[in-house]
């Protein structure tokens, strides 16, 4: 299990062999992470309406941490991707910010999403243990906890801890 802050993503060196198992994929780089575009150095950046000449929108997704730990009892890992959104829209000063931890696993060679999870921004602790997803997160620090069913391969909302 895993419990503490969230792992900070490290970008930079390219990966000099393609990806074994969840724990070498390429985060940086990896595709379908971002809305409508790849990310480099663990971001991504979207200018919609740009080409019209006129103020536009902005879409930045940037993948905050990575964590690993076994979600499902199978004693292999899964991958707790957190991912933050800022959307500015052209007329408003302040960016709506947004933050969702992806849960990946490795199937038949590749990175696959399990499912989001929403958080509040910044995520400030990340617990997983025994199916149980239990983040701390936003400003004021709230507690929210996620159970993982193998049958039905989904997450169901659990009351905070007392």
């Amino acid at each position: 299990s895993h419990a503490a802050p969230p792992t900070p993503l490290t970008c930079g060196a390219a990966p000099t062999r393609p990806a074994r198992s969840i724990t070498t994929v390429d985060w940086c780089t990896l595709d379908g992470v971002a809305w409508k575009g790849g990310l480099v150095d663990g971001r991504s950046s979207v200018h919609l309406y740009r080409d019209l000449g006129k103020p536009h929108d902005t879409i930045s997704t940037r993948i905050v941490s990575v964590d690993y730990a076994d979600l499902d009892g199978d004693r292999r890992p899964e991958a707790f991707v957190v991912i933050e959104r800022a959307t500015w829209i052209a007329d408003r000063a302040e960016p709506s910010v947004g933050t969702d931890v992806a849960v990946y696993a490795w199937r038949r060679g590749a990175a696959v999403r399990l499912a989001e999870l929403p958080a509040g921004t910044p995520i400030t602790d990340l617990t997983i243990s025994r199916g149980v997803v239990t983040m701390t997160s936003g400003p004021d620090a709230a507690v929210t906890r996620h159970r993982w069913s193998r049958r039905t391969r989904a997450f169901t909302a659990l009351p905070p801890p007392r």
